[in-house]
Formats: structure tokens, C-alpha cells, sequence
């Protein structure tokens, strides 16, 4: 199973290759006049659909309480989408897979996970961090590092979950403890 691995930027989205858990390849999309992704080679695309034979890409997050980012959300649905196309026009299969997914397991260690709230610099250090333990070194960009970490937690997956992990990846709801009052117990544990 080769993977692609993709984080969306709109002027430097990363790549990353898998054939099994082991990375490839890695590196920058190219973009025509370097100016945003609209302006990607579909030569390029195309040979990198060739060599993949799923798409693993990070889903579109909409923070809360923050309409100034609206435009910036639009320009990266649209990467998105673009990006998409060129592996459903020959057939691939696409997985979107949310952020605190991959975040949560790669980045986190246990010391974190009651931590659950990490900032963008440190997020993006420990990315970073961890490609270039994937990779053997070498990895600068944090968008490159996305995709590297990105692959590795689908690779991962999809070795031991086999075709379910296209599942298990595309649940987009974190899990919540439900309290015992909403189970339908009381103090004692018995049901009402």
C-alpha cells in the first residue's frame, strides 16, 4: 500500500510518500510562479497520484470564535479540493483526516495528555521533531513535516487495521467521557 500524505498550504503544502510505514519521499508541491496552489503542475500531480494509491490529507478545521480567518479557510478548501480531484479523477481513495487525530498520537507523549491544548510554535517544533525521527533527519519545512507525520499515523493505522482504518481516520468527533448521570446511573452505579 503506498500512501500519500498531504498537508494543504496554499503556498507550500507538503508531501510525503509511504510504501508501508516506511517514508520514501518527501518534500515541497511545486507551484507554478510559486504563488498559490490553484497554480500546481498537473504534470506533477499526476505523476505523484501514479505512485500513490491512497490520499491521506488533513481535513478543514473551523476554529471557533474567529471570523477573520474565514478567507484563509476558503483558499484552503479550495487546495483541498484541488487536490482531491487529482486523485479521484483516477480512482484513488481519499481520507481526510482531522487534525487532533494524528496530533494527539504522534505529538502528544503521555506527560501531555492531560495537556490536551499545545500552542501553534510548539506544535509545530515537536512536528518537526518527530519527522525527522520518521525520516533519519533532514526535515525543515513544518508543512513537509505535517505531511511526514501525517503519513506515518495512517501508514501506522492501516498496517494494523487493515481497510478499517479508513474508517477510524475519517471520524471526525473527538471521544468525551460521559458522566455517570448521563449514562443513566446514580452515585451507587445502579441504573435508574
Amino acid at each position: 500500500m503506498r500512501i500519500c500524505a498531504i498537508d494543504t498550504d496554499t503556498r507550500s503544502p507538503g508531501y510525503a510518500i509511504f510504501d508501508g510505514v516506511k517514508c520514501i519521499e518527501h518534500g515541497i508541491i511545486p507551484l507554478k510562479r510559486g504563488n498559490r496552489i490553484r497554480d500546481v503542475f498537473a504534470k506533477w500531480m499526476l505523476d505523484l497520484v501514479s505512485r500513490s494509491d491512497i490520499l491521506v490529507i488533513e481535513d478543514q478545521f473551523i476554529p471557533k470564535k474567529k471570523p477573520n480567518v474565514a478567507k484563509s479557510m476558503l483558499y484552503l478548501a479550495a487546495a483541498r479540493g484541488k487536490l482531491e480531484l487529482f486523485f479521484e479523477l483516477e480512482g484513488k481513495r481519499v481520507v481526510r483526516l482531522m487534525a487532533f487525530k494524528w496530533q494527539s498520537d504522534v505529538l502528544w507523549t503521555t506527560a501531555r495528555k492531560n495537556k490536551p491544548w499545545m500552542n501553534r510554535e510548539e506544535a509545530e517544533r515537536r512536528t518537526k521533531m518527530v519527522a525527522e525521527e520518521i525520516v533519519g533527519g533532514g526535515v525543515t519545512n513544518a508543512d513537509v513535516a505535517s505531511a511526514i507525520c501525517i503519513g506515518s499515523y495512517f501508514a501506522r493505522l492501516y498496517q494494523v487495521h487493515g481497510d478499517l482504518a479508513l474508517d477510524i481516520a475519517t471520524q471526525s468527533k473527538k471521544k468525551t467521557k460521559v458522566s455517570a448521570t448521563k449514562r443513566g446511573q446514580t452515585r451507587g452505579g445502579k441504573k435508574r
